[in-house]
């Protein structure tokens, strides 16, 4: 079983309490995500299985849309309703002056939460967050492409974002409060788009089934195709470089026997070599 499967995740599970209940669900042997969503967020979870897990690295880097409600004048421990609120400020925001705030917002260094996923040394910021430890993060550049308001009535500023990998929407509530001069923290988030993915085509939980499987060669068809021999598709099978005899282009590929049945996905390797991302051997 290879392709994926697009998640509506309810409010109250991790990312990872989805995997458990769909390894029970499918007679599947490898599954992930290409991106978690955290327990009080909701939408889209893109859930990768079998081969597909090989190509996280290929969705990990789209752009996401999310819908979110900030409140403004409360901070809290984790930047969103599920902490412990740490400062209030109750200055009232001006909607003009976050019009005004906005494009200060579409590119700039962000520094990830300490209940973030990301890694440092080996370890989560949120394990070091759980054992009362807060490091510096080291920021990053992200884009805000779209930064839509879909109506405010202070302290809840609506919106839909869309934003670049590995921008946190809960940073980015704080961060704007930052240039409005008090806190914020998130009331709620539901992710609506990942890549080419949107939440209108997901399921929840408890209605997903095999036919919701999106296989491998749909995810794959916009890449380049190559057709093989029958000597060449029997040595792809052990892991085979490939190089410019076969393919010159430097991008990924997918490899068809001479049954036209996709048996593999490469990318480059160096100069003018290509090296496998997998075998696919099912028919």
């Amino acid at each position: 079983m290879n392709g994926i499967i697009l998640i509506d995740k309810e409010a109250g599970m991790t990312s990872y309490d989805v995997i458990r209940k769909l390894k029970k669900k499918f007679p599947v042997k490898k599954i992930g995500h290409a991106g978690t969503l955290d327990p009080f967020a909701t939408g889209l979870l893109v859930i990768l299985l079998g081969h597909a897990t090989k190509l996280s690295s290929y969705f990990l880097t789209n752009d996401k849309t999310y819908e979110t409600t900030i409140e403004f004048g409360k901070k809290t421990t984790t930047y969103d309703y599920t902490g412990d609120t740490v400062q209030i400020n109750d200055q009232h925001v001006n909607f003009d002056d976050i019009l005004n705030a906005l494009p200060k917002m579409s590119h700039y260094k962000q520094e990830p939460p300490m209940v973030s996923a990301r890694k440092v040394n080996g370890k989560k910021l949120y394990e070091l967050a759980r054992e009362g430890i807060e490091i510096k993060r080291e920021k990053k550049d992200v884009t805000i492409d779209h930064q839509d308001i879909i109506s405010y009535e202070y302290p809840y500023l609506h919106m839909i974002l869309k934003v670049s990998k590995g921008t946190y929407i809960r940073s980015y509530a704080m961060d704007l409060a930052s240039h409005l001069n008090t806190v914020a923290m998130l009331k709620s988030l539901r992710r609506l788009q990942s890549g080419p993915f949107l939440v209108e085509h997901a399921k929840v939980l408890d209605d997903i089934t095999l036919n919701d499987l999106i296989p491998l060669e749909v995810l794959l068809e916009s890449y380049p195709k190559i057709q093989v021999s029958d000597f060449i598709a029997e040595k792809i099978k052990h892991g085979m470089i490939l190089d410019q005899r076969q393919y010159h282009i430097q991008e990924p590929f997918r490899v068809y026997d001479q049954s036209n049945h996709m048996i593999a996905f490469y990318e480059p390797k160096g100069h003018d070599q290509f090296k496998i991302v997998f075998y696919n051997e099912e028919p």
